[in-house]
């Protein structure tokens, strides 16, 4: 076979390979359901509110919350991050004022409770340790 016919097979082999991982990668991302993806939308709004806003412990609060309730995938991230681009291009360009913090922080709230109740299996497990003379123990659990 020719040197070229054989780069030209190499590339259409790389290209199909390249194709089923992109095909893997669209199907995680469409695993999402509509109501989680607008539950990290919703926060993202939140999020590009609260910066200008200067609402710092409402941003660690929502970036908490989906550090901690979401499955570890970066396209989750990207939505966040797009959506809080552009709540805050939009609330700078036109020139919104903030909300009181009290009624924002109401809508944080239940915007983390939207995204838990979305991403119910991916909720943080809370363990209790105790310290004893014989080292460190879970409570009702295991000795470590």
């Amino acid at each position: 076979m020719p040197f070229f016919h054989r780069r030209l097979l190499m590339k259409q082999k790389t290209l199909v390979a390249l194709s089923g991982l992109a095909l893997v990668w669209s199907f995680q991302v469409l695993a999402v359901t509509d109501v989680q993806y607008q539950a990290i939308r919703w926060l993202g709004k939140l999020n590009g509110t609260a910066l200008p806003c200067h609402y710092l412990e409402q941003t660690r609060r929502m970036k908490q919350a989906m550090v901690t309730t979401l499955p570890k995938r970066r396209a989750l991230g990207d939505a966040f991050d797009q959506a809080t681009n552009e709540a805050f291009l939009e609330f700078t360009r036109q020139r919104r004022s903030c909300p009181p913090l009290a009624e924002f922080t109401r809508q944080v709230n239940e915007g983390i409770d939207m995204l838990r109740m979305a991403f119910p299996s991916q909720q943080p497990t809370t363990i209790i340790l105790e310290e004893s003379d014989a080292g460190l123990k879970t409570i009702g659990g295991k000795q470590q």
